[in-house]
């Protein structure tokens, strides 16, 4: 507990920057860039380079092999308006990279990834700390807001990192901050996210809830001025490319294979054996038992409205968004920016509970990072990496041969055996979180009546 007192959010993230940047040290030179990485990647050396975002002569010259070594198709979008083409990513990231890449390339850009994930857990230990919690309690906070699944991404070249301390960091500071400034930064941040990926539309009007949820300490009037010049400058980027002012037009509308099945993404999303968040994360199922996680702050309900918002406006186009169960990516992409709010809920609900939750909370943070580590000094086994066409190869690497596989659905290519696992498990979590509440509900009475 020493170790927690002194744990301040600028101690604990330059501990996590170091052991991010020694593990990327490690990973990034042993394994090639897959999945959407190297057209990132691409798009960064295109824009550092040339000032463009034209990939067709980085394709012919194979300037991808300095990420990877095997054959990398291109990924393009509809074509523009002029019918170049156009490629198929949303252009924040890269631009975000682009000066990186000049400094180091694919490493320094891993590195700089890193860095934004250790400062959404500093982030998370320090509103855990504002709230009152005890030092072990903001640590416990700090380690599940920077730990899988979004820890996955300080290795990897996607968004999630970015989009996850873009819009921690906008409610940090309509919560937290007074006067016109930190409201500005905030719709900044919030013009941001939607280039980064056009799911996080969203999540900016989410954000301008938020703003309005904590108007009498801001300005709604910066937020408004700012949020219109980031829209102008969105609507004016887009149209210059397709001629039409949204990021949609990269699928020529709304994209054909969409996946309207919200209850299939959501029993996926949840316990997938490759992309669902509990088998990497199973701290967060203490969710299912604990009390309402609301702040015990004098701003409690607005927090509360405020981070449930931000929640839904995450979740809700990753349950109708057709790659959650095929993209080649690390598990749990498209809720990974979930991960400190679910960290904060956690915490809030950490000192309350029964001392056998606790020991299983700890136990659960103690089995991710584990895991997270067991896959990160292993880079040749591929162990983050997931894809429809191969199932995940990360339980057969932890007991070759063993029940791991057969005890976790894989809802990306369902049969019906999966669906019954499913089940199975929905029904164990469904009666212990009653019984758990059941039980919650009791103590607290008998409390009451002892008082």
């Amino acid at each position: 507990m020493a170790i927690a007192t002194v744990m301040t959010p600028l101690r604990f993230f330059v501990v996590m920057a170091v052991l991010f940047a020694a593990l990327a040290l490690n990973f990034v030179p042993r394994m090639d860039a897959s999945g959407d990485e190297p057209h990132y990647l691409l798009m960064a050396k295109s824009l550092w380079l040339e000032h463009d975002l034209d990939l067709q002569d980085n394709y012919a010259r194979e300037d991808w092999r300095e990420f990877r070594s095997g054959p990398t198709e291109p990924h393009y979008a509809a074509p523009r308006k002029d019918g170049r083409p156009f490629p198929g990513h949303a252009p924040g990231l890269p631009f975000i990279l682009a000066p990186i890449y000049g400094i180091g390339g694919r490493l320094a850009c891993a590195v700089f990834l890193g860095l934004l994930v250790a400062g959404a857990g500093a982030l998370a230990l320090g509103i855990a700390r504002e709230e009152g919690l005890a030092p072990g309690t903001a640590l416990l906070a700090g380690l599940l807001a920077s730990g899988p699944p979004l820890v996955a991404f300080a290795l990897h070249i996607y968004t999630e990192a970015a989009a996850t301390l873009a819009l921690f960091g906008a409610y940090a500071l309509l919560r937290f901050g007074r006067g016109p400034w930190p409201t500005g930064f905030a719709a900044a941040l919030a013009c941001v996210l939607p280039f980064l990926h056009p799911r996080m539309a969203l999540v900016s009007l989410a954000i301008a809830f938020v703003a309005l949820v904590y108007r009498k300490q801001g300005s709604l009037r910066v937020f408004a001025l700012t949020s219109a010049l980031g829209l102008m400058i969105y609507d004016a980027f887009w149209t210059s490319v397709y001629g039409v002012p949204t990021a949609l037009g990269a699928y020529g509308g709304v994209p054909e294979d969409a996946a309207f099945n919200p209850l299939r993404a959501g029993i996926g999303l949840l316990i997938d054996r490759a992309y669902g968040l509990l088998p990497y994360a199973p701290a967060f199922a203490a969710l299912l038992f604990l009390p309402t996680p609301r702040p015990n702050t004098l701003d409690a309900p607005a927090a509360w409205r405020a981070e449930v918002a931000l929640v839904l406006a995450i979740l809700l186009p990753a349950l109708l968004w057709r790659m959650w169960w095929g993209g080649q990516s690390p598990p749990a992409r498209l809720i990974a920016p979930l991960t400190p709010f679910l960290a904060l809920w956690v915490a809030r609900g950490f000192d309350t509970a029964r001392p056998l939750v606790r020991h299983l909370i700890l136990a659960a943070l103690t089995w991710s990072w584990a895991l997270f580590l067991f896959a990160a000094l292993q880079p040749s086994r591929l162990l983050f990496i997931n894809r429809r066409a191969r199932p995940t190869r990360m339980w057969e690497a932890l007991w070759p041969g063993g029940p791991l596989d057969v005890a976790l659905p894989d809802l990306a290519r369902p049969v019906t055996a999966d669906w019954w696992i499913a089940a199975v498990w929905l029904v164990a979590f469904v009666a212990a979180a009653l019984v758990s509440r059941t039980v919650f509900k009791r103590a607290r009475s008998m409390s009451g009546t002892s008082a």
